[in-house]
């Protein structure tokens, strides 16, 4: 608000001089952040990636309901973020080369791609997909050591702990950086991008509520339960989402939910919960590839059959990666903007947007994921419907 303010006041100003304070003296900061941005960008996605796979440890001795639970949220995952991809695959029409419709050489080319021939040229280029890649097979060394895992697992997730604190210390520094952005636009009337967003704003709304809506009727009509009751006591947890923009602040409101609204077995909550908010992302995939494919289209950037299938793969695999905490997407935007060839200076105007759109992925993340752990409950006969129906159950004790 402040930007907006002092750009329409220095509007007052000539034009020249305006442009020539933002050049000398905003603009070196702006391009300064964002390039260190992007180039640390690619550590906590990496590390972030190490530390959520070795987090199954022995994969043999993972117990039965671990696996039903993991099991499901793929599938979930996938059916959702499949539905997802396939309305906007309709909406931008990506092109193919030629009149011999599919470009197979591209695709190959992509696959080859994934390759890393230079590990560290992949931090430094930021090419996510090799990152990924990398990030992967360093996972699976550590399953795959069964007599160190619990040694190198724990120092993974230490070292993911702190790349998530250096992280959230450099996103303090965003509001400046939206600051300067804003007035720029606000002094100099450059709207053009910001109002090309409002169309993915509006579609990203639509898309978030959609198959929350969809998942409630199904249980409502599988519990026989009213659905302004399911409504009604996901509302603090939803509140908590919104005001925070965070999963790991509503993390316990959302443990309780489960166990005092929903009735559900506390033994499944514990495992639950922590899988469902790490690892079933369908609406964070549903950000980051729709603002990148419109972002693409408002740059002049070519959407090709297989740059799609590169977004919706990059999209997918980030939003598992990133950080629970409030501006934790602002890290995985640089690497999307890389890979998909869109000026870096786009950056600020997802930063400046960003403080809405996150709070709609917040809140649609944790509603869909409780939703999801409810329906699993059910699904493993751990789920109290009773306590479900319960009009008042803000003083029952947690199911056992």
């Amino acid at each position: 608000m402040l930007g907006i303010i002092l750009g329409a006041i220095s509007r007052r100003f000539p034009a020249v001089d305006v442009k020539d304070f933002y050049d000398s003296y905003m603009a070196p900061v702006s391009k300064a952040f964002m390039g260190m941005v992007s180039g640390i960008a690619g550590i906590p996605v990496f590390v972030s990636l190490v530390s959520g796979i070795s987090q199954f440890g022995d994969i043999t001795a993972f117990n039965k309901v671990g696996k039903r639970i993991i099991s499901r949220i793929v599938t979930t995952f996938i059916f959702v973020y499949a539905a997802i991809a396939a309305v906007m695959f309709f909406i931008f029409m990506p092109q193919t080369s030629g009149a011999h419709g599919f470009d197979f050489k591209s695709l190959w080319q992509m696959i080859v791609g994934l390759i890393p021939t230079n590990p560290i040229a992949a931090f430094l280029n930021g090419n996510v997909l090799q990152i990924i890649v990398l990030a992967v097979l360093g996972g699976i060394v550590i399953l795959t050591v069964s007599n160190k895992t619990a040694s190198v697992a724990d120092s993974a997730k230490q070292l993911n702990l702190l790349i998530g604190e250096i992280m959230a210390l450099v996103i303090k520094a965003v509001p400046i950086v939206i600051f300067f952005n804003v007035f720029e636009m606000a002094a100099l009337g450059d709207y053009s991008v910001i109002i090309g967003l409002r169309k993915p704003v509006v579609l990203q709304l639509i898309l978030v509520l959609l198959p929350s809506v969809i998942y409630a009727v199904k249980l409502c009509i599988k519990t026989k339960t009213r659905f302004a009751l399911i409504v009604k006591k996901m509302f603090p947890l939803m509140l908590i989402a919104f005001t925070t923009a965070s999963s790991s602040a509503s993390f316990t409101t959302a443990i309780e939910t489960q166990e005092k609204s929903f009735g559900t077995s506390g033994n499944i909550v514990k495992l639950g919960v922590p899988l469902y908010e790490s690892f079933c992302k369908p609406l964070m995939a549903l950000e980051f590839s729709l603002y990148s494919l419109y972002l693409m289209k408002l740059y002049d950037v070519k959407i090709t059959l297989s740059a799609f299938i590169t977004v919706i793969i990059t999209a997918a695999v980030l939003a598992i990666a990133t950080p629970p905490i409030t501006g934790g997407s602002a890290s995985c935007y640089s690497l999307m903007l890389l890979q998909c060839g869109i000026p870096i200076e786009a950056l600020s105007v997802l930063l400046a947007i960003n403080v809405f759109v996150d709070r709609i992925t917040t809140t649609g993340a944790e509603i869909f994921n409780q939703l999801g752990m409810l329906d699993t409950g059910l699904a493993l006969d751990k789920a109290d419907v009773d306590v479900l129906r319960k009009a008042d159950s803000r003083n029952r004790k947690s199911a056992v």
